[in-house]
């Protein structure tokens, strides 16, 4: 899973990639990603956040005022609790 952190200039803030063992769906994966990304934006106390992904599945299932039963729906909730602890956190892209 790789993370990349910007500014709102574009330049890089931090990145990183840590490896997971035993996850074979690109989904998950990606799903993974972005619930790390948010908690390390919390963790540094970021209060305004952007967050963007080539995963169309995981944008749509985020974007859902419904709870998402699928095997990423635990994770899509985590994400969706962890937009509450910031001023601004829109839908991804």
């Amino acid at each position: 899973m790789g993370v990349l952190t910007r500014d709102n200039n574009g330049s890089c803030l931090f990145a990183f990639n840590e490896m997971i063992p035993g996850i074979v769906k690109p989904e998950i994966a990606e799903a993974m990603a972005i619930r790390r990304a948010m908690s390390l934006a919390k963790e540094e106390s970021f209060e305004k956040i952007i967050l963007a992904s080539d995963c169309v599945s995981v944008i749509l299932r985020i974007k859902l005022a419904t709870r998402d039963r699928s095997s990423v729906g635990c994770l899509v909730g985590d994400m969706k609790k962890l937009a509450t602890n910031f001023l601004e956190c829109p839908n991804p892209t």
